[in-house]
């Protein structure tokens, strides 16, 4: 049952013995624009969360707050964001297990609306140890503004998974100007794709502030196809390679172009690493590194 922490005039009625004069500024991590906060408790069962969820959006939006450190769920979309006004929020070290065929966590908006979105924030490990073939960690498209913030994915690494799948699924739309801190992706088999329909190609302007992954061989890092853009983007990227894996499969039909990039690569164990497929990074700037050397502007493979 929600608790209501903001309602629309932007003040809480204090509780009984709280100072009468308190507003919305004596609670940190509520903002004007919050309507209600849903907490769904420790253990709760997959139902209960998805029930949340909905009654979030049917109220036209809010925060819903997980309050325990351990959920498993196996849904299509176990976890759905489709209005920009909502949120989700996890306690620091929760970890999500997910063991179905489909996706963990879509964001995707719906319909359609350039409004700035919410966020997924608090330090949550979305694992896919135990999902089947095929199955998504974090599937984000379709919007904008968007902000993810202590997000890791990890463990969807049989055949044909994803960790993060960034996806502008319908037509006409896209995804820009999302930005992305301490989030990361391990043992994927791929951890980042981007992907699109014909009419909805661009990823411009978005800010990948802090994202980290770890490859090893028959692995991919950061993967584009065709015919997603990313344009003007921030990339900020650290991680291991750990023997023949991939960093970058730009495929043909897509593009990354004007990066600014600081990009930190280091071969652990092995050679034969790909750090740039295809030689489709176009105009990058800043600094790009493996193994402590500069390597901006070449195809290259870690002998």
């Amino acid at each position: 049952m929600p608790a209501t922490i903001l309602p629309r005039t932007g003040i809480r009625k204090p509780s009984a013995g709280q100072n009468p004069n308190f507003t919305d500024i004596d609670f940190t991590l509520q903002t004007i624009d919050d309507l209600s906060t849903w907490k769904v408790p420790a253990g709760a069962t997959e139902a209960t969360c998805v029930a949340a969820i909905a009654a979030c959006h049917a109220a036209g939006g809010g925060v819903v707050e997980f309050m325990g450190l351990a959920y498993a769920v196996a849904g299509a979309v176990a976890f759905n964001v489709s209005l920009p006004t909502v949120s989700l929020k996890f306690q620091q070290g929760c970890v999500i297990s997910y063991t179905g065929s489909g996706v963990c966590l879509r964001v995707r908006m719906t319909p359609f609306t350039i409004a700035n979105a919410g966020t997924v924030s608090g330090g949550v490990t979305i694992d896919g140890t135990g999902a089947a073939p095929g199955a998504v960690g974090i599937e984000a498209g379709c919007v904008i503004g968007f902000g993810w913030d202590g997000v890791s994915v990890q463990n969807f690494s049989a055949a044909g998974s994803v960790n993060w799948d960034f996806n502008n699924a319908t037509a006409n739309s896209w995804m820009e100007r999302c930005r992305f801190t301490r989030c990361s992706s391990a043992n994927g088999k791929v951890d980042y794709r981007f992907r699109c329909v014909a009419t909805s190609t661009s990823f411009l302007y978005n800010d990948f502030a802090d994202l980290r992954f770890n490859v090893v061989g028959g692995q991919i890092a950061f993967q584009t196809i065709s015919p997603a853009q990313l344009i003007d983007v921030q990339l900020n990227l650290r991680g291991n390679v750990d023997g023949a894996g991939v960093i970058f499969d730009i495929q043909s039909g897509s593009e990354v172009t004007r990066p600014h990039c600081h990009i930190q690569i280091e071969q652990t164990n092995g050679t034969g690493a790909v750090v740039f497929n295809a030689g489709q990074l176009q105009y990058p700037s800043g600094v790009i590194e493996i193994n402590g050397i500069p390597a901006l502007g070449t195809d290259r493979t870690i002998a």
